[in-house]
C-alpha cells in the first residue's frame, strides 16, 4: 500500500466516507480533483499534506488521550487496554497480510 493510499484510507475512514462535495470543502481541493485522486490519479504533495494533517491531527487527539491514560489509569487498567490494543494491532496485520495475499493472487 503507497503512501497516498494509506493516506486516503485513513481519511476515509476517520470521516466515515464522505461525499466528494464533503472532502472537497473541508480540503480545499477542487470537487474534480478529489474524484480523480479517489479514482487512483497521483496527488501532488500538497494535496496529499492536506489530506494528512487532517489525519495527524486525529492522532493527536488519540495521542493526547493515551497520555492521560497513563498518568490516570491503574496498572491493571492499562495492562487491559495494551492487551486489547495488541490484540487489535495482530488482527489488523492477519486481514492485512491476508488482503495482501489475495492482491497477488
Amino acid at each position: 500500500m503507497t503512501l497516498q493510499e494509506r493516506t486516503l484510507r485513513q481519511y476515509m475512514e476517520l470521516r466515515s466516507q464522505p461525499c466528494l462535495r464533503e472532502i472537497a470543502k473541508e480540503t480545499g481541493i477542487q470537487q474534480t480533483r478529489v474524484f480523480r485522486i479517489l479514482n487512483g490519479s497521483k496527488m501532488r504533495l500538497d494535496e496529499w499534506e492536506i489530506f494528512n494533517q487532517i489525519v495527524v491531527n486525529e492522532s493527536a487527539c488519540l495521542e493526547k488521550l493515551a497520555r492521560e491514560c497513563l498518568n490516570e489509569l491503574s496498572l491493571e487498567h492499562l495492562s487491559g487496554l495494551q492487551q486489547m490494543m495488541m490484540q487489535k494491532l495482530e488482527w489488523q496485520r492477519s486481514v492485512n497480510l491476508a488482503s495482501n495475499r489475495l492482491a497477488q493472487a
